[in-house]
């Protein structure tokens, strides 16, 4: 397990979106994928081999593999990458040594054996 660096820095931003946290990733290859709240879960990187490696970030920040996918399948990367709604699974694109793109699910609660991760939805604002 390595550790990462979960904090979110400010960054100038346009006018129109004044003050938005953004989390910077200065890294081309390595991308930090957030839930719902703006809290990373996910951090995926392409490897030397071309696959794309993606692990899951505990809220203390540390990082776990999870799964490798993509080579020659997926040139310029895996895509699509969507945190689901509850921020406890990640929607990948992967052709599972098939013709056809499918979308396929990785689980947050993989990393953690089974426990229960703190991925609530936010509060509603209704």
């Amino acid at each position: 397990m390595t550790g990462f660096d979960a904090s979110p820095s400010r960054r100038d931003t346009p006018p129109s979106t004044p003050g938005t946290p953004a989390l910077e990733q200065d890294d081309p290859t390595a991308a930090v994928l957030l839930d719902r709240r703006g809290e990373p879960v996910f951090h995926t990187v392409l490897a030397a081999d071309g696959t794309v490696e993606i692990s899951a970030i505990d809220p203390t920040g540390e990082t776990r593999p999870l799964r490798r996918l993509g080579g020659a399948e997926h040139p310029m990367g895996v895509y699509p990458q969507q945190v689901m709604a509850d921020g406890k699974g990640l929607l990948v694109g992967s052709y599972q040594d098939g013709d056809d793109l499918r979308l396929v699910r990785v689980d947050f609660a993989r990393y953690l054996g089974g426990r229960s991760a703190d991925r609530s939805e936010p509060p509603s604002t209704d």
